[in-house]
């Protein structure tokens, strides 16, 4: 991604001022694209997965109180576990 550094002077509570470094981002560029297209194409993976898995347990009849249709649950469980394969540490 093109990022700009802009610098800022602010103020600190003791009374003096510091230069601060303030990063706008100006344009998305070729990388969000393809990072679009790959979370797409690992949730649809991972969405098929528990859509499978939640299909196997309507059928099995484990799936205990859960008042969600098998879609409705594969999707939450997709989007709650699908951003953590793109976070940096």
């Amino acid at each position: 991604m093109n990022k700009s550094t802009t610098s800022t002077v602010t103020n600190t509570p003791f009374g003096g001022e510091r230069l601060m470094a303030t990063h706008n981002k100006t344009s998305d560029g070729p990388h969000s694209i393809w990072d679009q297209l790959q979370f797409r194409l690992l949730f649809l993976m991972v969405f098929a997965w528990f859509l499978f898995a939640a299909v196997l347990k309507s059928v099995t009849l484990q799936r205990g109180s859960s008042k969600d249709s098998c879609w409705q649950e594969a999707r939450r469980e997709a989007y709650s576990l699908t951003p953590y394969a793109f976070m940096k540490i």
